[in-house]
């Protein structure tokens, strides 16, 4: 019982402390060989993960991201992401 105290209370303060944190990311690419979908913020960065599915490129993604305990957002990571509707262009 006392681990699982200690594991809820680190995993709040992980989070109370801004480790995590959700983001919305447009699909760019489909490498369905490897099973890895590659996304790109709003702001340019890219990332990727495993799980290429269902996917489709001009799909958004809603993820959680970790920051990796650093300043940088290049090498934050994607944690989860699931399906959040399709990008049209103008």
């Amino acid at each position: 019982m006392k681990k699982m105290i200690c594991g809820i209370v680190a995993a709040i303060s992980l989070i109370g402390s801004g480790v995590f944190y959700p983001d919305t990311m447009k699909i760019t690419e489909i490498d369905r060989e490897h099973d890895l979908v590659i996304c790109e913020t709003a702001t340019g960065f890219e990332y990727a993960f495993y799980g290429a599915e269902d996917y489709q490129p001009g799909w958004l993604v809603s993820v959680i991201m970790f920051n990796s305990l650093t300043d940088t957002v290049l090498d934050d990571e994607i944690v989860a992401a699931r399906y959040a509707g399709d990008f049209e262009e103008d």
